[in-house]
């Protein structure tokens, strides 16, 4: 649900929803990048999963909004998935901000959403 994978702050989205984006400004996002690294490499894998390599990873789903500032992250992290054989789904939900899900209760789009990961999680997790 709309990850925060580039700390690198170089996804198009960073930019072109800056000012659309009612959940996270940018300045926060870059001010939170910076305070988590403490000066280490934003390029690192463990700060930023998008420079990591994607092998062997589970299928994944990834959810982000079309509005958000940091849709980028997720369809970058989606190819990388996808590059390295990893069965992923990618969903942008329209005009959607940074993580809708969290008002579920007042907003239909967030229960839609929450039923497609049960869906996703019940398909691709053996019934045990």
């Amino acid at each position: 649900m709309s990850p925060y994978l580039d700390l690198t702050f170089t996804g198009e989205s960073h930019y072109l929803n800056a000012l659309q984006d009612p959940m996270i400004p940018l300045a926060g996002v870059v001010f939170g990048g910076r305070t988590y690294l403490q000066g280490a490499d934003p390029k690192h894998p463990e700060a930023s999963p998008i420079y990591g390599d994607a092998a062997g990873l589970p299928p994944t789903l990834i959810q982000c909004g079309s509005d958000e500032v940091l849709r980028s992250d997720s369809e970058r992290m989606a190819q990388n998935l996808r590059a390295a054989g990893v069965a992923t789904e990618l969903e942008v939900w329209h005009l959607m901000p940074h993580a809708w899900h969290a008002f579920s209760r007042y907003v239909p789009e967030g229960r839609f959403a929450i039923a497609k990961i049960g869906a996703f999680i019940r398909k691709t997790i053996p019934a045990a």
